[in-house]
């Protein structure tokens, strides 16, 4: 009889400690306790990058970035170009655009990554990710058997987000530097030919740590995974109380997303013990602070002031983050030359010049 008292009961059990394993590593976050933050709370410098181009050679909008030495390399998504720029002076140092259906050419390019050797460029259409050596010549291209919207190279391969179902992949796959894949985590929700297939969404969703470490952030989703040796694990689950996307809901079919009063992680950084979440929210866009040794520290919006810079990190680079704006944006509110460190003629900019943003984060 005791054994079937054990049987029994075993469910309850495991479903408790799984319940309680979930609330240990939830971050609860109360809009109702939002507030204005002012950006020199949360940073303690910016730097203003000009990406300096000849007017033959101007972009049109920034579609992602990476950082190899003292370069940083630039996808535009209107061109499809990679410019290359110096991360010291802005000035641009390489431009190709390799769009086309021959040898290490590309279609429609979504996203770069770098190792200690190599740019790395996704090419969704194609299932193709070309390298290129530092002054950007195509050295390879590597073919996949899935299309991928995002990646980070690992130094031994890539980590890629699985763009659509297959039956033998799931949401993240691991590959080896030719492609083959090692693993693959996160398996998709089990409705065939379901909303549940498509694994869009903005923003980046690998972060690499200075340790190392790989966190990915699920799009639509308020889960954030980390990836190691041994595998994949939820890190953190954001809770937003009463703001959270109804559990009936399947994840990345959220129906008419900006009507909806849900509560959305986009972006995560990670900045030495803090972790910073940027979320949306009925089409506004808000932070959280967290250390997890401490909790949550601040949770609101960051103040565009009259006499100031905005806030709106899109990347990072190994503890600071990054962002980008237009030249007009700003112009009228600040002394560029206070924030470049360079004796730029600004009467001669143009108000569609690109900057980048360097926001270094002050400890929580």
């Amino acid at each position: 009889m005791k054994y079937i008292f054990v049987a029994a009961i075993l469910p309850f059990l495991l479903y408790s400690c799984n319940i309680k394993e979930v609330r240990k590593k939830s971050v609860v976050i109360d809009l109702g306790k939002k507030q204005e933050i002012a950006l020199s709370d949360i940073v303690t410098q910016v730097r203003i990058l000009p990406l300096i181009v000849k007017e033959a050679n101007l972009f049109g909008n920034i579609r992602d970035i990476c950082f190899m030495g003292d370069t940083v390399y630039v996808l535009d998504d209107i061109t499809a170009s990679i410019s290359a720029f110096d991360v010291n002076t802005g000035q641009l140092t390489r431009q190709v655009c390799h769009r086309g259906s021959g040898p290490n050419e590309y279609v429609n390019p979504t996203a770069l990554a770098s190792d200690a050797d190599n740019l790395y460029l996704l090419d969704m259409p194609t299932r193709h990710i070309i390298v290129y050596d530092r002054e950007l010549n195509p050295v390879e291209t590597v073919s996949l058997s899935f299309s991928a919207l995002d990646f980070i190279a690992t130094g031994g391969g890539f980590f890629l987000q699985n763009l659509i179902r297959q039956d033998t992949l799931n949401k993240v796959v691991c590959t080896d530097k030719k492609g083959a894949v090692v693993e693959s985590y996160l398996p998709f929700p089990d409705i065939k030919d379901g909303p549940g297939d498509y694994q869009g969404g903005a923003g980046k969703r690998f972060v690499k740590t200075v340790e190392g470490k790989i966190f990915f952030t699920e799009a639509f989703s308020n889960h954030i995974f980390v990836f190691d040796h041994t595998g994949s694990a939820l890190f953190r689950r954001l809770d937003f109380i009463h703001h959270n996307p109804p559990s009936n809901v399947v994840v990345n079919h959220i129906p008419d997303l900006p009507e909806q009063s849900y509560a959305l992680c986009e972006h995560f950084f990670v900045c030495g013990e803090s972790f910073i979440f940027s979320f949306l929210k009925d089409m506004e866009r808000y932070y959280c602070f967290y250390k997890p040794s401490e909790g949550v520290q601040k949770v609101g919006r960051v103040k565009f002031e009259n006499d100031g810079l905005p806030f709106f990190p899109r990347w990072q680079q190994g503890e600071t983050l990054v962002g980008v704006c237009y030249y007009e944006d700003i112009k009228d509110r600040i002394n560029m030359n206070e924030y470049t460190g360079m004796q730029l003629d600004t009467d001669q900019l143009e108000d569609e010049l690109n900057l980048l943003l360097f926001y270094d984060i002050a400890p929580l």
